[in-house]
């Protein structure tokens, strides 16, 4: 089992859940729409790595529901991100978990992993 902890506090731009919910798509598409940010998955409110069972399927699963829940806003995102020069959001592995990152304006990301 993981046993650490995630230094950056929740704010405005770090979210940490300990598991997966659809309704977390209103919250990344939130991200997307406003200066960005950073959503951790298998991190508990104490900032616990909890890790997650299956990460490489929850990854893919994240990455359709993304795409199917913004339809064409999807594509007008990805075309808003690569006109600004801005990298496109990252579904990635850390921690044992997944963070999904939108990176816009500054987002504070210093805490890597993986």
């Amino acid at each position: 089992m993981i046993t650490s902890k995630i230094r950056p506090r929740e704010n405005q731009n770090v979210e940490y859940k300990s598991s997966w919910h659809d309704k977390y798509l209103e919250w990344l598409c939130g991200f997307a729409n406003a200066q960005g940010g950073v959503m951790y998955f298998g991190v508990d409110d104490d900032h616990e790595v909890i890790g997650l069972e299956h990460v490489d399927r929850l990854m893919e699963d994240i990455l359709n529901k993304v795409v199917t829940t913004m339809g064409r806003g999807y594509k007008k995102m990805r075309e808003g991100f690569e006109g600004a020069g801005l990298p496109m959001p990252k579904i990635e592995s850390a921690f044992g978990g997944v963070r999904v990152t939108f990176q816009r304006n500054n987002v504070n990301n210093s805490q890597s992993g993986g």
